[in-house]
C-alpha cells in the first residue's frame, strides 16, 4: 500500500508504522523486519535515522549485518553511532572483525563531534570501551550480507568449515528453501508451514506477518536451535538422532537450496565458536 503513495504520505504511512512497531508487542526480530521493509520504502534521511535507531534498539545481529551498509553516509552517521553502540552493548561477541572496526570509528568521530551535548559522555564512554575491547580475530563473518537471488533449483554454497557455530540470515521464498549443515542437509524451511528437520513430516509452526523471515541457528556439539522470526521452533535436537546422514559430519560447508519459486539470502553472517 505505502508503494503506491506520494513521497510525504508514503513517509506519514511509514512513520506511524514506526510507532507501532515502537509499541506492539512483537519479538525483536518481528521488529526488525518490519524496520526492514519500512527502510526500504523511504528516501527521507530523518525517517531513516529514526528507522536505523530503531533497528538498533532490536539489538539484533541481523540489524548490525543490515545498517552497516550506510556507514559511509555522512547524513546518517550520528543515528549509526548510536544504533551501533546499542547492539554492540548487548552482543560483545561481535566486537571483531574489520566491518565492526570501522563502524566503531566512525562512531566515535560522530560522538566526539557532539561532545558537548547532553548524554553524549556516556555513548563516547561505551564506544571508547567497545574499541578497546575489539579483537582482529573472530566476530560474527559479514562477507556475505548483500541480496544473494536463487532461481528455479538454484543453490548457493558458502565456502567455509563450521563445526560449533552462530548462524543468521534473512529469507524470501514462496516455496521450501533447503539448508545444508555441515554439508548435509539439515532443514526445510516454508514460511506457511514451518520449518522441519530434512528427514521428518514435522512442521514446526511459526507465525510471519511479513514476507521475508529472519532465522538465527545455534549448533553446538551436533546439537542444534533454531528459531525464525524470534520464536523458538526447534530446541537443542540432536543432529546424529534425527539425520542419519550427518552420523560422521561434524563440520561441513553451509548450502542453501530453492525449490521451483527460487529463493533470495540477504543478511547473512556467521560466527565460529
Amino acid at each position: 500500500m505505502a508503494k503506491q503513495k506520494s513521497s510525504a504520505e508514503r513517509d506519514a504511512i511509514l512513520a506511524r508504522i514506526l510507532i507501532n512497531a515502537e509499541h506492539a508487542t512483537l519479538t525483536p526480530e518481528e521488529r526488525y523486519l518490519i524496520l526492514r521493509d519500512a527502510d526500504a520504502l523511504t528516501s527521507n534521511d530523518n525517517l531513516r535515522s529514526k528507522i536505523i535507531l530503531e533497528m538498533g534498539n532490536t539489538h539484533c545481529i541481523q540489524a548490525l549485518a543490515y545498517i552497516r551498509k550506510y556507514y559511509c553516509d555522512a547524513n546518517l552517521s550520528d543515528a549509526l553511532a548510536i544504533a551501533l553502540t546499542e547492539i554492540i552493548s548487548s552482543h560483545p561477541e561481535a566486537n571483531a572483525g574489520k566491518y565492526v572496526h570501522t563502524l566503531l570509528n566512525s562512531a566515535k568521530q560522530s560522538f566526539i563531534r557532539h561532545y558537548d551535548e547532553e548524554g553524549v559522555n556516556k555513548h563516547i564512554d561505551q564506544i571508547l570501551t567497545a574499541i578497546n575491547n575489539w579483537q582482529a580475530e573472530g566476530g560474527y563473518n559479514q562477507n556475505h550480507t548483500e541480496e544473494t537471488h536463487m532461481g528455479k533449483r538454484g543453490f548457493w554454497i558458502i565456502h567455509d568449515e563450521l563445526a560449533d557455530f552462530d548462524l543468521t540470515f534473512d529469507w524470501l521464498t514462496d516455496g521450501d528453501l533447503i539448508l545444508n549443515l555441515h554439508s548435509v542437509p539439515m532443514l526445510v524451511f516454508n514460511r506457511l508451514h514451518g520449518v522441519r528437520l530434512y528427514k521428518s513430516d514435522k512442521w514446526n509452526k511459526f507465525t510471519s506477518n511479513n514476507n521475508w523471515c529472519t532465522t538465527n541457528i545455534n549448533v553446538t556439539a551436533n546439537n542444534i536451535t533454531v528459531s525464525v522470526n524470534g520464536q523458538k521452533v526447534i530446541d537443542n535436537v540432536n543432529l546424529t538422532n534425527a539425520n542419519v546422514e550427518a552420523n560422521n559430519n561434524k563440520t561441513g560447508l553451509v548450502k542453501f537450496l530453492a525449490d521451483d519459486n527460487g529463493a533470495v539470502i540477504s543478511q547473512y553472517c556467521f560466527l565460529k565458536k
